[in-house]
């Protein structure tokens, strides 16, 4: 029985070893896929178009490609928002950052963690109730990239607006007693390295310490179901928002004494959509 095992298991590995041999044959040999392989390698090129801003620092790469709807941005290699604060165009779904004072109104001083393109930010400047907004962008190099846009810039100049360079958790570790009415986190890809320093219950404690007892927390869940449960463990009140039919829901949590709720959040444009064509759909 032992040798049958033990020539089953290498018949296995010789299998395995030789189909992988051919399928890297296959696909070298493949010209589009060399071509694909060749682009992405290349971060100055991408879909026909030359990068039109690079910045690199100890964080890595950030770099842009032109858009008729807004520069799209990159960073480290992986998209990282629009330069786009126009909601008519939404190429970044931007109508998110539109809801915020419809989500949670008078907010006053706001916590966002992490600034990429400045979109997001740019439209929370629009916002009267807002005095004070403390960003918290672990790469300085965005900074540069705003400057680059004038439709941006101007957060750079706003006081109301202060920047810190470091890293979210660390800032707010170091800022026990500072709270906040309202903390903006446009979060990055749920499948990224270290992404569970954003996403996990343990930080998500840490940013339940800093909400005022009225204080909510509007965060990315890139579509992660796991992303969507977290806050269940830390938070009374869940909703899943999804903004102008979006498929890509954020989660709006808030401090409150009662039961757990999870609501799922559709604008009133979606409801009209939807009632035009479907009145069963709409309920």
């Amino acid at each position: 029985f032992c040798l049958l095992t033990i020539k089953t298991s290498y018949i296995l590995r010789v299998c395995s070893s030789i189909l992988s041999t051919i399928l890297i044959v296959i696909l070298f040999t493949n010209q589009d896929f060399l071509s694909v392989l060749m682009t992405q390698q290349d971060v100055t090129y991408r879909h026909g178009h030359n990068a039109n801003h690079i910045i690199q620092n100890k964080h890595g790469l950030i770099h842009t490609y032109p858009s008729p709807t807004g520069d799209i941005v990159f960073g480290s290699n992986l998209y990282d928002g629009t330069v786009n604060t126009n909601l008519m165009t939404k190429s970044n779904k931007i109508a998110r950052a539109y809801m915020i004072p419809v989500l949670k109104q008078d907010i006053e001083n706001v916590l966002v963690i992490g600034l990429s393109s400045g979109a997001w930010v740019r439209v929370l400047t629009s916002i009267p109730s807002i005095k004070r907004i403390d960003i918290v962008e672990i790469n300085s190099g965005y900074i540069d990239l705003i400057r680059s846009y004038p439709h941006l810039s101007p957060l750079l100049s706003d006081p109301r607006v202060h920047i810190h360079i470091d890293d979210g958790r660390r800032w707010l570790n170091r800022h026990p007693s500072t709270t906040f009415d309202f903390i903006l986190m446009n979060t990055t890809w749920h499948w990224r390295n270290y992404i569970s320093n954003l996403l996990s219950s343990d930080f998500l404690k840490i940013i339940r310490h800093h909400l005022t007892t009225t204080g909510a927390l509007y965060y990315n869940t890139t579509s992660s179901i796991d992303a969507r449960y977290t806050p269940h463990l830390c938070f009374h009140i869940v909703i899943l928002t999804k903004i102008l039919l979006l498929p890509v829901p954020l989660i709006f949590v808030g401090k409150s004494k009662s039961k757990i709720i999870t609501l799922y959040y559709l604008d009133l444009l979606g409801l009209i959509l939807k009632n035009l064509f479907s009145h069963s759909i709409a309920q």
